[in-house]
């Protein structure tokens, strides 16, 4: 799935994560103690920025939100969640997103 995120140097765009089990539970993530969220951008380098809960935690969502450097790279970008609770470290299933160029 592709979702159409923006465009190059939007500021405050904002993308969620949801962390799944196995069987497609939601896993709450109240009690990590580390969230980040890892970019592969369409250029092949890779950026990795700290997460915040999206709400409580208990629903599984995760975001960040784009600064002004971010969005630097059109085309086709991937997310994953990682997410340390306890002794697990866990991953999410990456998703796509595109950035469009602007016209000027």
């Amino acid at each position: 799935m592709t979702i159409d995120l923006g465009h190059i140097a939007d500021v405050g765009s904002e993308i969620r994560l949801r962390v799944l089990d196995q069987d497609g539970a939601v896993v709450s993530l109240a009690t990590a103690s580390s969230m980040q969220i890892w970019f592969k951008k369409p250029d092949n380098t890779y950026k990795k920025e700290p997460a915040t809960l999206l709400t409580d935690g208990t629903d599984g969502y995760l975001k960040y939100v784009f600064d002004a450097d971010d969005l630097n790279c059109p085309g086709d970008w991937l997310a994953q969640a990682y997410v340390v609770i306890g002794a697990l470290t866990l991953h999410s299933t990456y998703y796509t997103f595109r950035i469009d160029r602007n016209l000027e």
